[in-house]
């Protein structure tokens, strides 16, 4: 890898290194790190990134937008990533593979690691997209073994002592550097090289002990006392070794190539080799004990003078000094938990004994917030509940706020809804009206509940009070939520023009510092996207939820997760993409599963059963059903409406598979009481989807007239709002249904104002099925000619036609599966169109294709 990036560097191709540690099992950490490196392969921005485990990282960084730009750049450039077995976070993990996916033509990504990562290497090495170096490709050969002893270090080592060497540590890279320096210094190399034996470790250890041994005892004292830390500057190790100036030991330790490695290109900061380091501190903690949890001390001060508390808590947990160590963790854990940093703080609070923690009232909300956060809801709610909770607040008021706050919470993330309302309806009275954290995290619970039980008065005054507190403590975080949570309440009573107006305020507020990373950012993006499909937005929707998926999955709620996958696998549906639209769907059902969250199963099958009556399957459909079908799941969807729930329920589905299967003398009175009850809720979104159903209800059972009367009152609707994919997802029958009545309009026997033409033509023309069957207009085709197609766009236009998929194009044009998806984008632009079936329709019409 070094050489590969010394050769980068004098060919100048733009490149940065990423030294990776556990902290980037963090996602937003992770994330913030990534758009660091990227910044420094554009040269926007110096921001030193090589200390992965504790970065001064920029808090305004905006991560999300990372895997776009990746794609985007269309210079040279590769990213190093080394210690990559250090990454074990699923999630972190999601990231990078879509990060590969991103990647543009001029991109590469170079990997170091001991263990195969998992990454999805199988994919990319069957499409050509992996070149792999394993350990026997890193191995030295006889002759690089022999000309490393004699020309590079002239060591005069005989043929049969080569030999030895070569055969004991079989040709191990790490091993034999160890055994240069440890030759360089002997007189009986024979003898030394004759000791060899055993495994590589054995042997390792055996050259390092010898290699160390023979230092000056200031050498020596140096390199124990400084391994404890996983990063050097000559400052830092003054702070742990009390020397003056440190600068010219890291100095000579570069320069004997005693294993230190500089990490950045100004030369300030190393690290040693981590096989170096490691014997390095199992020797420090046999000589010299007591010392160890001193020397933590001293860097964990250290670094809270640079204003790095994340590497001075690490420290001072390290040293295992309680009275230090919480108190310092106390005092940062509120400002990491807004940031995000969830999986950090589990991964301290876990080794902490419940015992001590008892002392930390706070320390141990923080414990529940992150556990819940990171989906660990069993251990966060038997936390709580050895938590003493009292009916009413107590002395401390502001424990029991937070404590009653952490319940809400808790409940909703477990999607315990009944328990989620009852204890938010009933503490939010009681808690203090004062800016305070716990305060609006339960106010804008509250309003949801409210929103769920059809409150929309009492969610309203919530609002309102919510604002207030948001205001007066600066809580970014929670007035985006209180936003989000109105937005969801506008596009449930059918406003969508007014709710996507105010998620997109919310998203861009959280965008605006690095809570679009982590914190309200991925659930806002969500709920944001689902107002953009709805408004036939796909390709903004999609950008937003793909670039959210591996965080959502993080820290998403049960509504983030349903709604995510279900609108992203409706996208790929609309795109043609049914694999995807399943797999998608699968991995929703795989996530409730693991979670314990039934609702996420049931919505996974009742999709899957909306997509076997688009495919006219209804058997399939039925089976589908009958998965989906957990009685207490939809017993509390009677009660509320939760947001992922909002317009598909199971009663809904089973109209559907009525409605398609002929019966619908049988749908029609159970469709007419659903629009009644939606209507008494003001839920008219549901509404709007009600009548489209009974729209084809009427129609199927030979009531024409009625159904065509119906079918504009939903029209009439959806065009005020913007409502386009609530129509579209209903597949070929509700196409017909719209070409039948824009036949009736054309005929002048409906009123010409009734629903206007052109926006019954988008919808058409959306509809992929019934652009086939309508005569396009000379305008449509003429189009094409205004802005000509590129020859690559053409070409990506007849491998559609010809049924391939966007992987499978890209491949063959030997370009990105993301450039593919830019090149449909500007097709679909230049010819007017919203999805591929329209594309290709529009196109045959000028002979552009075949």
């Amino acid at each position: 890898m070094l050489q590969y990036h010394a050769r980068l560097q004098s060919g100048g191709v733009a490149k940065c290194w990423l030294n990776l540690s556990s902290a980037d099992n963090d996602v937003g950490h992770f994330f913030v790190c990534l758009e660091a490196a990227l910044n420094g392969v554009t040269g926007e921005t110096r921001v030193p990134v090589h200390r992965s485990g504790s970065v001064n990282v920029p808090v305004e960084g905006d991560g999300l937008d990372v895997l776009y730009r990746i794609s985007a750049l269309s210079i040279p450039f590769v990213l190093f990533m080394d210690d990559f077995e250090v990454i074990q976070n699923p999630v972190v993990l999601d990231v990078i593979r879509k990060m590969i996916d991103c990647l543009s033509p001029h991109g590469r990504l170079v990997i170091g690691s001991r263990h195969v990562p998992d990454i999805g290497l199988g994919r990319l090495r069957a499409h050509g997209r992996l070149l792999e170096i394993g350990f026997q490709n890193l191995r030295f050969s006889m002759d690089e073994t022999a000309d490393l002893m004699t020309s590079k270090h002239s060591l005069g080592l005989s043929g049969s002592d080569i030999v030895n060497l070569q055969r004991s540590t079989e040709g191990w890279a790490a091993a034999l550097h160890l055994a240069t320096l440890a030759l360089a210094s002997r007189e009986n190399r024979s003898g030394l090289v004759a000791g060899l034996s055993g495994s590589n470790s054995d042997i390792a250890d055996y050259l390092v002990e010898d290699v160390l041994a023979r230092q000056p005892d200031d050498v020596r004292r140096f390199l124990l006392k400084t391994s404890v830390l996983s990063e050097l500057c000559a400052s830092l190790c003054s702070a742990v070794t009390g020397l003056a100036d440190c600068s010219g030991m890291l100095e000579y330790l570069e320069r004997a190539n005693l294993f230190l490695e500089p990490i950045d290109s100004e030369g300030n900061w190393y690290r040693y080799h981590s096989l170096f380091a490691g014997f390095l501190r199992t020797q420090l903690t046999r000589e010299f004990p007591l010392d160890v949890a001193e020397l933590h001390l001293a860097a964990s001060n250290w670094y809270l003078m640079q204003d790095r508390p994340v590497p001075a808590i690490e420290h001072a947990l390290a040293s295992g000094n309680v009275a230090r160590s919480l108190p310092l963790l106390a005092e940062y854990a509120d400002r990491l938990l807004l940031e995000g940093r969830f999986r950090l703080l589990a991964r301290w609070l876990d080794v902490i004994p419940s015992q001590t923690l008892e002392s930390y009232p706070n320390l141990g909300h923080v414990y529940v917030w992150a556990l819940c956060s990171i989906h660990r809801y069993k251990e966060a709610m038997v936390l709580l509940e050895n938590t003493a909770l009292a009916d009413t607040p107590g002395v401390d008021v502001q424990t029991w706020a937070s404590t009653v706050a952490l319940r809400g919470f808790s409940l909703a993330m477990m999607d315990r809804i009944e328990e989620y309302y009852e204890t938010c309806t009933r503490d939010l009275p009681k808690m203090p009206l004062e800016p305070s954290f716990a305060s609006g995290v339960m106010a804008n619970a509250t309003a949801y509940c409210y929103v769920m039980a059809n409150k929309y008065d009492d969610a309203r005054r919530i609002f309102d009070m919510a604002n207030r507190l948001h205001a007066q403590a600066g809580n970014t975080f929670n007035m985006a939520i209180t936003e989000c949570v109105q937005g969801v309440m506008e596009m449930a009573q059918g406003r969508l023009r007014d709710a996507t107006v105010r998620l997109r305020g919310a998203f861009s507020s959280v965008s605006r510092n690095r809570l679009r990373v982590v914190g309200g950012g991925p659930i806002v993006a969500v709920f944001l996207a689902a107002a953009l499909y709805e408004g036939d937005e796909l390709a903004e929707a999609e950008q937003l939820l793909g670039e959210c998926m591996p965080l959502i999955k993080e820290i998403g709620t049960p509504d983030a997760l349903i709604l995510s996958h279900v609108t992203l696998a409706r996208i790929a549906c609309a795109d043609g993409n049914q694999n995807r639209a399943l797999q998608l769907l699968v991995e929703l059902e795989h996530l409730g599963h693991r979670a314990a969250l039934p609702r996420l199963v049931a919505n996974a099958w009742l999709e899957r059963a909306r997509l076997a009556v688009l495919a006219s399957d209804l058997d399939a459909a039925q089976t589908y059903l009958r998965q989906a079908d957990n009685e207490d799941v939809w017993n509390i969807s009677e009660r509320f409406s939760t947001s992922a729930n909002d317009v598909d329920t199971l009663h809904v589905g089973r109209l559907r598979v009525m409605v398609a299967s002929g019966r619908e003398a049988e749908a029609l009175p159970l469709l007419k009481d659903q629009l009644r009850r939606a209507v008494n809720d003001q839920r008219y979104r549901r509404a709007l989807k009600l009548r489209i159903l009974l729209a084809q209800a009427l129609h199927g059972a030979g009531q024409q007239r009625a159904g065509m009367r119906t079918l504009a009152d939903a029209l009439k609707f959806a065009h005020k709002e913007g409502f386009v994919r609530t129509m579209l997802d209903e597949g070929a029958s509700i196409a017909r249904l719209l070409h039948e009545y824009r036949g009736v309009m054309d005929d002048g026997t409906a009123a010409p104002l009734e629903v206007p033409a052109a926006f019954l033509d988008r919808l058409l023309l959306a509809s992929g099925e019934a652009v086939v069957q309508m005569n396009l207009s000379s305008s449509a085709a003429d189009s094409v000619a205004m802005e000509e197609l590129s020859d690559r766009e053409i070409q990506v236009l007849k491998m559609l036609a010809q049924g391939y998929s966007n992987r499978s194009i890209a491949e063959r044009l030997f370009i990105s599966e993301n450039t593919i998806k830019t090149h449909l984008r500007k097709i679909n632009a230049k010819l007017d169109v919203h999805n591929r079936m329209q594309a290709i329709t529009v196109a045959r019409r000028p002979m552009l294709i075949q």
